[in-house]
């Protein structure tokens, strides 16, 4: 590629970047989001609050909700932009309700010696 076009597409970048500043600064103008921000598929911006963690944590109480949603947050932003989901709560829902299944003890329930 020749200068002129690393150029255009370094341009290109950083039109996107302001873009999406843009978008985080309309939902959290005093940057003060502790949780995740999630893309949509049709790339919209969906914040986590605090409320709804809270209400996810009354929903599951033996599952350690901010971790999940953390670890949900590192699945979703390692996938594909195809893979994105449109209704982010629904996701994150199912997401920790099948936490204590996928965090079980392998050992639990053997018995071993």
């Amino acid at each position: 590629m020749n200068q002129s076009g690393l150029l255009a597409e370094l341009k290109e970048v950083h039109a996107i970047l302001d873009r999406l500043i843009a978008k985080v600064e309309a939902v959290d103008p005093q940057h003060t989001v502790k949780w995740p921000v999630f893309v949509t598929l049709d790339d919209d911006l969906v914040p986590i609050t605090d409320q709804y963690v809270q209400k996810l944590q009354r929903d599951f109480p033996m599952v350690d909700v901010p971790t999940e949603i953390r670890k949900a947050s590192a699945w979703y932003d390692d996938q594909p932009p195809s893979k994105r989901k449109k209704k982010i709560h629904s996701f994150l829902r199912n997401w920790i309700a099948k936490a204590p299944k996928n965090n079980r003890d392998p050992w639990a329930g053997l018995n071993v010696g």
